[in-house]
């Protein structure tokens, strides 16, 4: 009776750890006809170059954006005008394009009456890394 019941939990949790390992992969669709497109959390700098990593979702504490078909963006950006610590972050909803290498994006920031239109060099895009240089 006694390796009945160890087979039984045995089974239980090779099936528990089986489910828990499938819902912890991040499944990262990347449009191999736009890399472009997708979630950037920014990682770090390279001299003017600012480097964004490709993730499943924004982070609450940091900086990033989410690149959609139609145009559509999503900034994540310090809440506010104020970079004093400690500071927070928010989603900030606007339109991109892109012409050559050239990626711009045009966002309402609360405290601007009009909007903000920033345009950068894409370095490289891949489906783990983007590097944007300001203009």
């Amino acid at each position: 009776m006694l390796p009945h019941v160890i087979k039984r939990y045995l089974f239980a949790f090779a099936v528990g750890f089986a489910v828990l390992t499938a819902c912890s992969k991040e499944d990262l669709k990347i449009d191999p006809d736009n890399p472009l497109l997708g979630t950037w959390v920014q990682t770090g700098y390279d001299e003017d170059v600012v480097i964004y990593t490709r993730v499943s979702r924004l982070k609450d504490d940091g900086p990033g954006m989410v690149i959609q078909a139609g145009g559509h963006v999503v900034l994540r950006a310090i809440a506010g005008w104020c970079a004093t610590p400690p500071v927070s972050y928010t989603n900030y909803e606007g339109r991109w394009s892109q012409s050559g290498v050239i990626l711009k994006t045009m966002v309402h920031y609360q405290w601007m009456p009009e909007a903000s239109v920033r345009e950068q060099e894409i370095v490289s895009v891949d489906g783990k890394r983007l590097a944007l240089a300001y203009r």
